[in-house]
């Protein structure tokens, strides 16, 4: 099963990279839990094949996507999550129930056991994960 058919809404996000992605070195920026859920929004980019004067590789397409997790069973997040370097994010489902695990950089590991995922939204940003309002002439 591909990753994106477990989570809901996932062409708001494959629509806008073409693809679904790992989440690799995706910078966590905002994070809520509540009773039974957990959000969590993410600066994710594109990375290319080209490099910068400084030797680092080029990102494009920045967004930031925020997942809403329903239904939390178990949630093994660092209390107070909101900052992380992820490594990847790795989705699995088995019966009514879905699997996310969070890899980090940051000594942030943790999983989240729901019964649903959902992208609740896609939008650009800046290189370092700043919104981009409608009428704001920042560049991503």
């Amino acid at each position: 099963m591909d990753t994106s058919d477990i989570i809901e809404n996932s062409q708001a996000l494959t629509s806008v990279l073409g693809y679904w992605p790992s989440f690799h070195d995706a910078n966590v920026v905002a994070a809520a839990r509540g009773d039974d859920f957990q959000s969590v929004s993410i600066h994710v980019f594109t990375m290319t094949d080209r490099f910068d004067a400084k030797g680092y590789c080029e990102l494009v397409n920045h967004h930031v996507v925020e997942l809403l997790f329903k239904g939390v069973e178990q949630n093994t997040l660092p209390q107070g999550y909101s900052s992380d370097c992820l490594d990847h994010l790795a989705f699995s489902s088995s019966y009514d129930q879905v699997r996310v695990s969070f890899q980090s950089h940051l000594d942030g590991d943790g999983d989240i056991v729901c019964r649903s995922v959902r992208v609740v939204s896609v939008t650009p940003c800046t290189s370092s994960g700043e919104i981009i309002s409608p009428n704001s002439s920042l560049k991503r």
